[in-house]
């Protein structure tokens, strides 16, 4: 499924379809944190699934041995302390929003819940607020907060009330 997905980015752009209009971004996709060449200005965003994230952040720090700041978007609670073992510079986000992946090279956004930002384990920093100021100029809600954790906690509780409803 992945290397399908990367080849039809690579072909046609991400194409992203949803609550914000159709858009297409053309972008390089890779399979391999190797295949980039990471530059100093450059952020990490962590969006594999948790039970992925000690082998990812593992191939980064092999890829890179930049001081780069590293976002977690994932759900759950435990990624950011995995993720620091390999980099110093970590952030978590609580991402309420929904999408799906329908077929390769196709990302849908289904719902526009906010985004928050903030240092791992606790406080705001300069990449947190620059993340958010160019998150900002998107049409979702965009906040920071030195208690990212909580945030994420809180969202944990509302995936964890959706095994109650239908």
């Amino acid at each position: 499924k992945i290397p399908a997905h990367v080849r039809a980015i690579n072909q046609y752009g991400l194409q992203l379809r949803g609550v914000h209009g159709n858009h297409t971004l053309r972008l390089p996709a890779v399979m391999q944190a190797s295949a980039i060449q990471f530059h100093p200005d450059d952020v990490i965003f962590m969006a594999v699934k948790s039970f992925h994230c000690e082998a990812a952040a593992a191939e980064l720090r092999r890829a890179t041995k930049l001081a780069l700041p590293v976002f977690c978007a994932q759900n759950g609670v435990a990624n950011e302390g995995i993720v620091a073992r390999y980099f110093h510079n970590v952030h978590g986000m609580m991402v309420l929003i929904g999408a799906k992946r329908p077929e390769p090279g196709v990302v849908v956004h289904t719902g526009n819940g906010p985004v928050g930002l903030g240092a791992y384990p606790a406080g705001l920093s300069q990449a947190a607020e620059d993340v958010a100021a160019a998150l900002d100029a998107t049409d979702l809600p965009i906040y920071t907060t030195a208690h990212i954790g909580q945030h994420k906690w809180y969202k944990l509780l509302l995936n964890l009330n959706n095994a109650t409803l239908g």
